[in-house]
């Protein structure tokens, strides 16, 4: 082959390898919200009868029906202590009641709670530039404490716990309860995406954000194995190879032989639980990601169509391929998601960011750098006295710093709430 031919050839594999990479980060994004979102209206349906009688055959966005034939929130409880743990509002009067459907004022097409606040760390990631854990618990309490931020009825236990231990004054680092449920896995495909294939930067977010709200070595095991699952899809491998490669205390070769063989409910009911429990819902999860590896729109209506915990599996399990779901939803949407947390850098000097690495003094950046440093000086304080806000500053500490001693740095700054000026408001109202 000519030279010219050989660029045309490389050019080639180049543009199919960001192809699939843009369809993996689309996957990874978006997904999940659109597994969530399917599923809503037959979540924790058990009965798969009951289910066909009251939606056939789940193929596209519906809205729920009431009554919820097998709903248990008759028997699930949960009484504030006080207005700092108010997380029910106007919904708990429908704790308690029979028939009552989880999700039963959410339209066609719309996210439980879970997912809800994926949308909240997003926002988040977008406002700091990077991964903070203080900021994100500040929106996290803010969202949950103020009526009518969602029409979600039901509230996962994880929350439930959180919310207990605030109201009892205890730190938000501290609130997490132990929580096995696979709903603790629902934002990692948003942290995965934003980091964009950086293994380390990744796995370190995702361990301190799932910590937030799930005590449990079983959820951090799982979160940790779909990061790994993440990366490498990144970098080109195929879904099932990275699935079986890092998900290999859950799933197997074997396993995905064998139970191939039998229909979904089968595998779904005898072989593992449908239930919402981590040990048998991920590798529940795995194995639908793996058989329908290359079909999402089978996979996700497979996933709805067995019920229980539908919904945080089909956050898991469709995190990993986007091709064939583009009528789901506008995939434009994590384009523009994506360059708002990842913007490109400009040249022009009157560029905020670009003015800062030009024309700041090595004097000016070292002051920058000793106030961030200090664990009394808050954000808020370091904006009056410099110009620079959050994001600024992280992106001024990323550059100056070697990149152990910015991890070190922002694992510091995220476990005070005195650089955090909101935080230690509410510590002190507590």
């Amino acid at each position: 082959m000519d030279p010219q031919g050989r660029q045309a050839e490389r050019s080639h594999h180049s543009l199919s390898f960001m192809e699939k990479t843009a369809d993996s980060l689309t996957g990874l994004a978006m997904g999940g919200f659109v597994g969530d979102a399917i599923a809503m209206p037959v979540h924790w349906y058990y009965d798969r009868s009951a289910l066909r009688h009251d939606y056939g055959t789940v193929r596209d966005y519906t809205a729920p029906k009431s009554p919820h034939p097998g709903s248990i929130l008759w028997r699930s409880e949960y009484t504030a202590i006080n207005e700092r743990g108010n997380i029910l509002h106007d919904q708990a009067r429908y704790w308690g009641q029979r028939g009552i459907h989880y999700h039963q004022f959410l339209r066609a097409g719309e996210n439980t709670l879970n997912l809800q606040l994926a949308k909240v760390l997003m926002d988040s990631l977008i406002t700091c530039g990077d991964y903070d854990a203080d900021d994100y618990l500040t929106r996290y309490i803010d969202f949950m404490l103020t009526p009518g931020k969602h029409r979600d009825t039901y509230v996962e236990e994880c929350h439930r716990k959180f919310f207990t231990a605030y109201a009892r004054g205890t730190a938000p680092r501290k609130c997490a309860g132990t929580d096995i449920h696979i709903g603790g896995l629902a934002h990692v495909g948003v942290l995965s995406t934003y980091f964009r294939g950086d293994l380390d930067a990744t796995r370190e977010a995702v361990r301190e954000h799932v910590s937030l709200t799930h005590r449990s070595p079983e959820v951090l095991a799982a979160a940790d194995a779909m990061v790994r699952m993440a990366c490498d899809l990144l970098k080109g491998l195929p879904l099932r190879e990275a699935i079986l490669a890092h998900g290999s205390d859950w799933f197997s070769q074997r396993k995905a032989l064998e139970w191939s063989k039998d229909p979904d409910e089968v595998v779904i009911g005898r072989r593992v639980s449908p239930a919402c429990y981590i040990a048998e819902a991920f590798p529940a999860s795995l194995y639908l990601a793996w058989k329908y590896a290359d079909d999402f729109e089978s996979g996700v209506t497979a996933n709805a169509n067995v019920g229980g915990d539908n919904c945080h599996r089909g956050a898991c399990d469709r995190r990993f391929d986007w091709r064939g779901c583009g009528r789901f939803t506008d995939a434009s949407k994590v384009c523009r998601w994506h360059r708002r947390c990842h913007p490109p850098q400009r040249s022009d000097r009157n560029h905020r960011h670009s003015s800062m690495k030009t024309n700041l003094s090595s004097e000016q950046a070292s002051f920058v750098v000793r106030l961030a440093w200090e664990d009394r000086t808050s954000f808020e304080e370091i904006r009056e006295r410099t110009g620079f806000v959050e994001s600024q500053v992280i992106d001024l500490m990323r550059r100056e710093l070697k990149p152990s001693s910015f991890r070190c740095w922002r694992k510091r700054v995220s476990g005070r709430v005195t650089k955090h000026r909101k935080l230690l408001e509410l510590r002190l109202k507590g």
